[in-house]
């Protein structure tokens, strides 16, 4: 579903609705689940609004939306820049994903909710806005062909 919207309106576009979605996804996440929900028992910090299981399916399934396609989005691209061998860019790709979640459930003990959510958001933005960036080069630079023909 979301590669056939990726082809028809661009991967940019799709980034930037994924964006949208991913932090819609941690602002209700942050005002209906407990501060401390990550660390402790949670009777302690209520809340802005009653956490709710239909609440909580509804943020997973947001998520799984906005995280298949941030991935889409980022494989095309590594498909694009790396078109003669992309299994190591895949490999280097998947190394450093692997890393960084890897820090995330080192730092998920440690850090109230609200912080996590801020960590998240903060990546979130600076990987869609690089993402452009390199979109936007890929898109003025020259293709193998163009300069074959020169």
């Amino acid at each position: 579903m979301l590669g056939r919207l990726t082809n028809k309106i661009g991967r940019n576009s799709v980034t930037v609705i994924c964006l949208i979605i991913n932090l819609a996804v941690y602002y209700t996440i942050f005002v209906t689940f407990p501060y401390d929900a990550a660390t402790e028992n949670t009777a302690i910090d209520r809340p802005f609004l009653p956490s709710e299981l239909y609440t909580t399916l509804a943020c997973a399934v947001f998520l799984g939306f906005g995280d298949g396609g941030f991935n889409i989005s980022v494989y095309g691209a590594l498909c694009t820049i790396f078109e003669a061998k992309p299994a190591p860019a895949f490999a280097v790709f998947k190394f450093v994903q692997s890393i960084v979640a890897a820090g995330a459930f080192f730092y998920c003990a440690h850090l109230l909710l609200p912080y996590q959510l801020v960590i998240l958001g903060t990546t979130c933005l600076l990987a869609t806005f690089s993402f452009i960036l390199l979109e936007r080069r890929l898109q003025n630079a020259p293709t193998l062909a163009t300069v074959q023909a020169i």
